[in-house]
């Protein structure tokens, strides 16, 4: 029994998008069972796609959602499907980013003063930190 073609990334995306809603390609791709890099690719070619071919824009940007980790990143993309503007990214909050920097560098600094022999301590620091 022969079987068909698998369908593509951009297909599967748009239809969990459709049929589920909004989603961010971390949520996309542990629904999907793949890798995040895959599903950033997937939506950028459907990107690029509208902005060079003058297609119909497939995805847009419906929202930003902020990580939930006190350390975290920067904000991660709600995706959606349709033909609407998209949302802007939000500014960052410069108190907040030299904030989590100084965090960082005064874990760097305890590490570097436990024993150089002890790797344990050195593990406690950056877990207690």
């Amino acid at each position: 029994m022969k079987l068909g073609r698998r369908p593509s990334t951009g297909a599967v995306v748009l239809n969990l998008l459709e049929t589920i809603g909004p989603m961010s390609a971390r949520e996309i791709a542990d629904y999907l069972g793949v890798r995040i890099q895959d599903i950033h690719s997937a939506i950028n070619v459907m990107r690029r796609a509208h902005e060079l071919r003058g297609e119909t824009k497939l995805v847009y940007v419906k929202d930003w959602e902020f990580p939930a980790r006190v350390h975290g990143g920067r904000e991660n993309a709600i995706w959606s499907r349709g033909d609407l503007p998209c949302k802007k990214r939000p500014k960052r909050n410069k108190p907040e980013v030299e904030r989590r920097y100084k965090a960082r560098k005064r874990v760097i600094a305890r590490v570097a003063r436990t024993a150089p022999g002890n790797h344990f301590a050195s593990l406690i620091a950056q877990v207690t930190a």
